[in-house]
């Protein structure tokens, strides 16, 4: 068989077994403890690959969307208007960067 044609195999069968692997995680991540969602979330979204991640993140509640983002970052994305918000989703590095810094700029004294 083919390296190509591999892949392509490989590809199918992620793609057929995506559903469940998002099921189970959401089922998991809703059976935690409160305090523990964010951390559970964080983790399951590395152990996945991206396409699976992103299924996962369309799914998640605006409670579990905090867990994982914290309040700090929820609330920086919660203000992005809805260009910002589409180029967020595109991957855009410089909103990227925008979302990633405030947290930090906000928890930093004014002088």
């Amino acid at each position: 068989m083919s390296r190509a044609r591999l892949c392509s195999r490989l590809a199918k069968l992620e793609a057929q077994r995506r559903p469940f692997v998002v099921a189970d995680i959401l089922r998991r991540a809703r059976q935690c403890a409160p305090s523990a969602v964010g951390m559970f979330l964080d983790h399951a979204l590395r152990a996945v690959d991206p396409a699976t991640a992103g299924a996962i993140m369309d799914q998640l509640t605006d409670a579990e969307l905090e867990a994982l983002l914290g309040p700090e970052q929820t609330a920086t994305i919660n203000a992005l208007s809805e260009a910002e918000l589409e180029a967020l989703a595109r991957g855009d590095p410089a909103v990227t960067r925008q979302v990633q810094r405030a947290p930090r700029e906000a928890s930093q004294p004014s002088a």
